[in-house]
C-alpha cells in the first residue's frame, strides 16, 4: 500500500526564517513558534520543526492546527505513536478533519492496526470522496480488508488461487 502524507505545510507562506526566530525568541507567542515550525519544516529541518511546534503547544495546548503539523513532522521522523496521538487530539477537537483522519489511518495501517485504519479511512471517504479517491483510500481499504480476511492482495495471486482450485 503506497499512501503518502497529506498536509499543507509546503503550501503555506511564511516569513523569513530570521524574522521568525527573532519573533519567537523575543515575543514568544504561540503563533510565532507555530510559524517558525512550518518554516523549519519547509527547509526539511524536522527536528527543529518539532521543537518549535512543542513550544507552540506549551503556550496554546488546545490548538488543533499545531497538533496536526507536529503530527506530520513526527510521522516523517518515524515517531508514529506520538504522531497518532497528535492526530487523535486534532480529531477530538475537530471530528471532521479529513487530513487528520487520513494521516492517522495511514499510520495505523503501517502499524498493521487495520481495523482502526479502515474506520478512519471510511470516515475520510464520507467527508471528501473526491480527495479520498485521489489519495487511493478506497484501494487501501480493499487491501486491508483482504489482509484481515486472509485473502490474497495482488491480482495475480487471486488469479493463481482461482486456477489452483
Amino acid at each position: 500500500m503506497k499512501l503518502k502524507l497529506f498536509h499543507d505545510i509546503f503550501d503555506r507562506r511564511v516569513r523569513p526564517l530570521e524574522t521568525l526566530e527573532y519573533l519567537a525568541e523575543t515575543e514568544g507567542a504561540a503563533e510565532h513558534w507555530h510559524e517558525l515550525g512550518m518554516a523549519y519544516f519547509q527547509r526539511l529541518k524536522f527536528h527543529l520543526a518539532a521543537e518549535a511546534f512543542d513550544r507552540a503547544l506549551q503556550l496554546a495546548p488546545q490548538n488543533p492546527e499545531v497538533h496536526f503539523h507536529r503530527g506530520i513532522t513526527l510521522s516523517i521522523m518515524g515517531k508514529f505513536g506520538q504522531a497518532i496521538e497528535d492526530f487523535s487530539e486534532v480529531l477530538r477537537r475537530q471530528p471532521d478533519h479529513f487530513a487528520a483522519l487520513y494521516n492517522r489511518g495511514r499510520l495505523l495501517a503501517r502499524l498493521r492496526r487495520y481495523e482502526e485504519a479502515i474506520a478512519d479511512f471510511r470516515r475520510a471517504m464520507q467527508l471528501d470522496p473526491t480527495r479520498a479517491k485521489e489519495l487511493n483510500v478506497p484501494t487501501a481499504v480493499r487491501t486491508m480488508q483482504r489482509r484481515l480476511e486472509g485473502r490474497p492482495e495482488r491480482w495475480w495471486d487471486r488469479l493463481r488461487d482461482l486456477v489452483n482450485r
